[in-house]
């Protein structure tokens, strides 16, 4: 009787420890999905921290040059 609950024990064990494993296994995949997503949303906003910066510096040469265009049609040479 003692063996055979030891061997119960043992086979209820070993049964819990390959469900951990299953669940650990899952666990890792989950994880590097959302590594893989995280690196790609990294090099969007990257992409898209380039592109604003990039933006701004257009309106504002497009302002400058207005400006200057608006300056020369008044022969407003000294500023």
């Amino acid at each position: 009787a003692d063996l055979e609950q030891a061997q119960t024990a043992i086979f209820e064990l070993n049964s819990r420890i390959q469900d951990i494993k299953g669940k650990a296994e899952q666990s890792e995949m989950m994880v590097q999905e959302i590594c893989r997503d995280i690196k790609k949303l990294d090099c969007a906003k990257r992409h898209l921290t380039g592109t604003i910066t990039a933006l701004r510096r257009l309106s504002m040469l497009v302002s400058a040059v207005q400006q200057l265009e608006t300056m020369a049609a008044r022969r407003q040479y000294r500023d």
